[in-house]
């Protein structure tokens, strides 16, 4: 229950703009589809676009910013600690066909250049900002962040945008490969929404005159010499780096015969995001903390209690004040609370997290305020991105109820050029 105090701590610092009208919420429509490959805007009848810009005011947003980046430089300090640590690779509930990739990886002493995105999700609690989890392995939502919010901007007076993650994001890559590089992204088959983040990333790189290469099986990469290469009108042409949005937990289910490892390892040809990403995409990550020598003190003060599923804390809890998660969940679908699922559901749930600890993972619920808009009280979660350790710019979501899943909407986020509305 919230008490009066904390509803009173919990002033929500942002708040719904103007609704677009007809004719503007048109006419993006149109550009996304047809000049950013957005294929999704619509599924069924129902727009998967939010008509209502949310508007932060400049002191919030440089909050979070440096949250982010705090978090950042905590997750890849980390992460080169875990990677030299192989025995708590079972602990993070990384399955025995990565080990000896990621161990492979850490042993070379070479530095690894790469371009490493992250995007920690945001809400705004009871108890102030909090975050859920961190996408370290594929985070999406370029096209969303950068062009939509663009968009957006243009019919909200007194607004900008927080960042251009795509922008920055093709900058990075260009100091990485050179002005001329060629570059292959790699998408799983049959997911058109990460087909269409490689294709719009594919063409801002082109934009900017390098050469892309679609693929869509690590088997399609040949490796010579510790270099890929890939088939290119019959020629093998090598490549200067790969765009992995191909997620790990699906990778590793891969026959051998694909070579999948490789995209994991140490090789000539940098991958983004590096195979080290999965050390830290694991739900389980906060359960090693007291085992390495990185404090996570930022990581500690924003992402709620996390516990093994043997813990009998949340087991003797019926009171719905923890949520149960699944290790490489990536939405909300594999978010599970007590109060949405009926009683045989739930048991079924918890007996299965138990057999299978390691898949699992139990966090402490919070409460995330709500902001009214024209379609009722909806629920936002703040995605910031930070490239190479630098904040740039947010993806932000929106639903009609707490958990971010699937149905959620996309929506702009604006940092407001208006004084504060605190």
């Amino acid at each position: 229950m919230i008490t009066p105090a904390q509803t009173e701590r919990s002033v929500v610092p942002l708040r719904f703009g103007r609704p677009l009208n007809e004719s503007e919420f048109l006419e993006i429509q149109n550009r996304l589809a047809l000049d950013h490959c957005k294929w999704d805007i619509q599924i069924g009848d129902t727009t998967t676009l939010f008509r209502q810009p949310l508007l932060i005011d400049f002191t919030n947003w440089r909050e979070l910013a440096r949250m982010a980046e705090a978090l950042a430089g905590e997750l890849m300090a980390a992460e080169h600690e875990i990677a030299n640590r192989p025995e708590l690779y079972s602990l993070l509930g990384l399955p025995p066909a990565l080990h000896r990739s990621l161990r492979e990886a850490s042993d070379n002493s070479a530095p690894v250049l790469t371009v490493r995105t992250l995007r920690f999700d945001f809400h705004y609690t009871t108890q102030g900002w909090r975050i859920s989890e961190v996408n370290s392995d594929v985070p999406g939502g370029y096209c969303e962040a950068s062009r939509f919010t663009q968009f957006v901007s243009r019919f909200t007076p007194h607004s900008r945008p927080a960042g251009d993650p795509a922008k920055d994001w093709t900058d990075a890559m260009i100091r990485l490969v050179g002005s001329d590089g060629r570059v292959a992204l790699l998408s799983a088959p049959g997911f058109l929404e990460d087909q269409q983040v490689t294709a719009f990333l594919a063409g801002e790189l082109q934009a900017r005159g390098l050469q892309t290469f679609f693929l869509h099986e690590p088997s399609q990469i040949y490796w010579i010499s510790g270099r890929a290469h890939v088939s290119n009108k019959r020629e093998s042409t090598p490549v200067d780096a790969i765009v992995r949005f191909y997620q790990g937990e699906w990778l590793w289910k891969l026959p051998d015969a694909s070579n999948w490892k490789r995209l994991l390892a140490f090789t000539d040809t940098p991958v983004t995001n590096p195979g080290i990403a999965l050390l830290t995409e694991s739900k389980r990550f906060p359960l090693i903390w007291d085992r390495i020598q990185n404090k996570m003190v930022q990581w500690r003060s924003l992402l709620p209690e996390s516990c093994d599923p043997r813990d009998g804390r949340w087991q003797c809890n019926n009171d719905g004040s923890w949520v149960l998660k699944e290790v490489f969940c990536n939405t909300g679908d594999s978010v599970h609370m007590r109060e949405t699922a009926d009683p045989r559901s739930w048991a079924a749930l918890k007996r299965a997290a138990l057999k299978h600890p390691d898949r699992w993972v139990v966090q402490r619920k919070f409460e995330t305020c709500p902001v009214p808009s024209s379609s009722g009280s909806v629920y936002p979660c703040i995605g910031v991105y930070t490239i190479n350790g630098q904040v740039a710019g947010a993806y932000t979501r929106a639903s009609l109820q707490p958990v971010i899943d699937y149905n959620a909407m996309d929506v702009a986020l604006l940092v407001s050029e208006e004084e504060s509305h605190e």
